[in-house]
């Protein structure tokens, strides 16, 4: 689903963008006045050298306190942030602590995450003084970084898709050309897209390559090839699909998961949730209660 932004959401990026233009006042000094500005936080002990400046760097002395106004941002958004996943929350019944919805407990870890960053951000700042501890958040977030890309790598399906290598050799000797290809996936697409073939319980290779009139192995060759995986996991990822939408009408709210799992094809509700929880990390309900 794509997130509602809105036009008024644009003021968000208002302070940025005054900022990066008033940091121009500083860019646009001598390089003698930047090297003393490295020299004064970097090296505060030694000497500087002479520098002419035709105007101030920090002419509303917003850079004298840019310390405090980050803070206040950071403190003001995450407050705004943890007060609406608070409200969702609640509107579904559910406990803060205790989230079984996914998209929901990843937003709560998020904030713990950056509210972490703010106590490291103030305990530097109170303790060292000048520093800002950038030192010390960048390694808590190649820390966070590391971790969630070692969860993607083990969530992720693409190291599980041994067969496309193999795909190639498969069918070095087949007779169709790239047109012939290209005609038969069109042909596919048709199927799925104008008749929703996938969403027959008795869809079969077979059958669907009779229906195009084309052998079963173009069809497959095809599917291979072209769309990198095999019928049956094309059906799968299909039918999770129409399940992702008519999960999302309004006038599906009080269907069944048997019901559901029957519309988009599958006999089995067991084999509906294993395959919608392979393709989303959800089961349906977890789905449904998400929206």
């Amino acid at each position: 689903m794509k997130p509602n932004f809105k036009r008024r959401d644009y003021w968000h990026f208002a302070f940025f963008a005054f900022y990066v233009f008033y940091s121009f006042f500083y860019y646009l000094q001598t390089d003698e006045f930047k090297f003393n500005s490295f020299v004064w936080v970097n090296h505060p002990n030694w000497e500087r050298i002479q520098a002419v400046q035709t105007f101030s760097d920090d002419p509303l002395q917003l850079r004298a306190h840019i310390n405090q106004l980050t803070l206040l941002h950071f403190v003001v958004y995450l407050g705004f942030s943890i007060r609406e996943i608070i409200k969702e929350v609640k509107s579904k019944s559910l406990q803060f602590w205790k989230l079984k919805n996914q998209q929901l407990r990843w937003l709560r870890n998020l904030c713990l995450h950056f509210f972490v960053v703010i106590i490291i951000f103030i305990v530097t700042k109170a303790t060292l003084g000048r520093d800002l501890g950038d030192h010390f958040i960048a390694s808590y977030i190649t820390l966070i970084i590391y971790l969630a890309s070692i969860k993607v790598v083990n969530d992720s399906l693409f190291f599980k898709k041994s067969n496309t290598a193999k795909v190639p050799e498969k069918y070095s000797k087949s007779s169709l050309n790239e047109s012939q290809k290209d005609k038969i996936l069109d042909q596919l697409n048709q199927m799925m897209q104008n008749e929703e073939y996938f969403t027959n319980n008795m869809a079969s290779l077979p059958n669907l390559s009779k229906k195009i009139g084309c052998v079963s192995h173009h069809v497959s060759q095809v599917i291979n090839e072209r769309l990198e995986k095999s019928f049956f996991e094309w059906m799968a990822e299909l039918r999770v699909e129409k399940a992702k939408e008519l999960l999302s009408q309004n006038e599906n709210q009080n269907i069944t998961i048997e019901e559901l799992a029957e519309k988009v094809g599958y006999n089995s509700k067991s084999s509906f949730n294993k395959a919608f929880k392979k393709y989303t990390s959800q089961t349906p309900t977890q789905f449904k209660n998400s929206l």
